[in-house]
């Protein structure tokens, strides 16, 4: 049975709404964020850390804390997409946070800059 995640309308609206960024002054604060959120929010290290992919180590069967992923995408003409997954060792409604929950706080700071 998987259970939805319990969210507010502000991080339910991060979650469905995929993450763009143009030019590379947006672009660069965007991934910059993604960085800095993941790398101060999970508990797992940065294994991977490019300008084109940030993720972090594996995660244990069995564990119940978020693992991160965010790849940017070129779309052409310096628009990017920023597609981002966030799991754990168990199924997504056992992680913790519940891996939607996870996923949208992590695109709400992309796109804001604020912790939800």
């Amino acid at each position: 049975m998987n259970q939805a995640a319990k969210l507010s309308p502000e991080l339910q609206s991060a979650l469905d709404t995929p993450l763009y960024c143009t030019g590379e002054s947006e672009c660069k604060l965007m991934w910059e964020r993604a960085i800095f959120y993941i790398s101060t929010t999970s508990r797992w290290q940065l294994r991977v850390q490019t300008n084109n992919l940030i993720e972090t180590e594996g995660v244990p069967a069995n564990y119940y804390a978020l693992a991160y992923s965010v790849a940017r995408e070129p779309m052409g003409e310096g628009r990017y997409r920023l597609a981002s997954q966030t799991w754990c060792g168990l199924k997504g409604f056992q992680c913790r946070p519940h891996a939607d929950e996870g996923l949208a706080r992590l695109k709400y700071y992309i796109r804001t800059g604020q912790k939800s």
